[in-house]
């Protein structure tokens, strides 16, 4: 008993501190729009390894709480439309974005994550890159639109393999294996 009150405490707080994390990370951009971006997007995509490996989470209960706080930081985000002139564009991605998570917990497929990718981030982060002259496009441009395309099929490519690809290969043998070193032990049904 007492171990199962452990574990759901330990649990709770690996749940809270990635939640608070990420959300942190998603007000830094408004303060360092690149380096925010970039530390979102990293705690974003490791989140995975620890609200499973250190706070015992199942896969499926893990993708639950990441869709949660993605939403969430998004939501945040969203007012950065309003700085780069782009609210209703990032409004309709976010939208978009928002049906296919409403789905997937409604039908609890990650195929939908795929129908439905996450264009708001990686078009915020376009974005950013442009506004704050780290990438060097005129907007509606063909350089533009070549980026951009680019980007978009790059998400596609990211949510296939994070969806699919990824958790299988993250089951096989060796990569498991050296990953147990770093005290890494997923629980992950596929």
């Amino acid at each position: 008993m007492l171990i199962a009150i452990t574990m759901l405490k330990k649990r709770s707080l690996t749940i809270f501190l990635t939640t608070v994390l990420r959300l942190l990370s998603a007000l830094l951009i408004y303060i360092r729009p690149i380096e925010g971006m970039v530390i979102y997007v990293l705690l974003d995509s490791y989140d995975s390894l620890w609200l499973e490996g250190v706070g015992g989470l199942t896969y499926k209960e893990y993708q639950r709480v990441d869709k949660a706080i993605d939403v969430t930081s998004y939501l945040m985000l969203l007012p950065l439309g309003l700085k780069y002139d782009l609210f209703i564009v990032l409004l309709v991605l976010l939208l978009f974005r928002i049906v296919g998570t409403f789905l997937f917990y409604l039908r609890e497929s990650e195929y939908y994550l795929i129908l439905f990718p996450n264009f708001f981030l990686v078009y915020l982060f376009f974005v950013i890159l442009i506004g704050e002259k780290f990438l060097v496009l005129t907007k509606y441009t063909r350089e533009y639109y070549f980026v951009l395309g680019v980007v978009i099929l790059g998400q596609i490519l990211i949510e296939v393999v994070y969806h699919f690809i990824y958790p299988n290969y993250l089951q096989s043998g060796v990569l498991r294996q050296v990953l147990s070193l770093f005290g890494y032990n997923s629980r992950r049904k596929i």
